[in-house]
Formats: C-alpha cells, sequence, structure tokens
C-alpha cells in the first residue's frame, strides 16, 4: 500500500500515515493523547476531515505496543470498508 508519512492535510494535521483515497492512519501516544486538551482536539481534527472527505484510523500507542498483529487486523479490516 502506497502511503506518505508526516503529511500535512489541510493545515489542520499531521497525518502519521497518508493513504489514498484519503484515507489516515493515526498513531497517538498514551500520554499525549490521553490530556483532555489533545483528546478534544483530536475529535475537532477528525470531524473536520471527515466532512471533507477524510476517513480517520487511530491506534492507540499501548494497543501497537502490546498487540501489533490487532492493530494490523484492524487496519485491514479498516481498508476492507473502503471496496
Amino acid at each position: 500500500i502506497p502511503y506518505e508519512k508526516q503529511a500535512l492535510i489541510l493545515g489542520i494535521t499531521m497525518a502519521d500515515f497518508l493513504l489514498p483515497d484519503n484515507i489516515i492512519i493515526q498513531c497517538d501516544g498514551d500520554y499525549w493523547h490521553g490530556l483532555i486538551k489533545v483528546k478534544n482536539r483530536d475529535i475537532n481534527q477528525d470531524f473536520l476531515l471527515g466532512f471533507k472527505g477524510y476517513r480517520i484510523l487511530r491506534l492507540k500507542e499501548k494497543d501497537i505496543n502490546n498487540s501489533p498483529k490487532k492493530c494490523f487486523k484492524k487496519i485491514q479490516t479498516f481498508l476492507g470498508e473502503e471496496k
């Protein structure tokens, strides 16, 4: 799957991974993305990007570290919904 890492999206966010068809994968660190201010920012960004035609999948740091296979499955399922 082709992707661009650390892609600036419409001046709204820096996507960890931008895939074709406006799909964004964000890898959220537990500390920063656990802060209420950042959680609210993420919700607002996802809403704005969704409104502009992007689909966003967020993966949590603990899930990436504890079960990368489950995260991979989650990505496959998410991408499968596109077809």
